[in-house]
């Protein structure tokens, strides 16, 4: 069983940060998915400055609704891990 005390959490406070960063569609995903379960809009993340690791994550929150004004993708040509 998952514990979203802590998600919760911040997404009541919303208005206390600046940005929000989506790493992952499945981050877009959960994260929605909880919003809707407190009752809350995906629609208000557009008070934010949001940034999105890639297109599909971008894509994946334009898909929910949310509009933000000051949005920023990151998107790097490649990814290399070295392990």
């Amino acid at each position: 069983d998952r514990d979203w005390a802590p998600l919760d959490a911040a997404l009541r406070r919303l208005e206390s940060y600046d940005w929000i960063v989506f790493t992952s569609p499945n981050g877009v995903r959960f994260t929605a998915a909880r919003m809707e379960e407190l009752g809350m809009e995906v629609g208000t993340l557009g008070a934010l400055r949001v940034a999105t690791v890639g297109p599909r994550t971008a894509g994946a929150l334009s898909a929910r609704g949310a509009q933000a004004p000051a949005a920023v993708t990151a998107s790097p040509r490649c990814w290399r891990c070295r392990w």
